[in-house]
């Protein structure tokens, strides 16, 4: 278990921040939030956003009996052409249902893609960044 956190940890990436909000545009539309605090120029990124606004279980339904096209709506990941040092990209997607519903996680991991100093990652290279959820009823997990 230690060595599988420890993996898991080595791919973290760590300088980008992603934080999920309300948007005043609608009950259920969220901004998303991508900061880069390294010195390097984040290119064709990708991130993987759908797992936590386009589940149903993140918005209080229970899934059990529910047809799969409507537990989880589908969604393309966020892409930015190109996110240089320092700067933050902030796009709005729309949600499952009612942001005041949400009681998904208010701590989880975002899977990424991206090209970094001459180098491509794809999603089975598994990086992902921590998405920061702050919504009135995220669960403190």
């Amino acid at each position: 278990m230690k060595h599988a956190r420890a993996e898991f940890e080595a791919r973290r990436v760590g300088d980008l921040a992603i934080t999920v909000s309300a948007d005043s545009s609608g009950p259920d539309r969220y901004l998303i939030s991508i900061s880069n605090a390294s010195r390097h120029t984040y290119r064709d990124l990708r991130v993987h956003y759908e797992v936590l606004l386009l589940d149903a279980e993140n918005f209080g339904h229970d899934t059990t009996r529910m047809p799969s096209e409507v537990a989880r709506i589908p969604g393309e990941p966020l892409f930015i052409d190109a996110l240089p040092p320092g700067k933050t990209a902030q796009v709005v997607r729309k949600g499952y249902g009612p942001r005041d519903r949400f009681d998904g996680p208010r701590k989880t991991a975002l899977d990424l893609e991206f090209g970094v100093d001459g180098k491509q990652f794809t999603k089975a290279d598994r990086r992902w960044s921590q998405g920061n959820v702050d919504l009135v009823n995220s669960r403190g997990v």
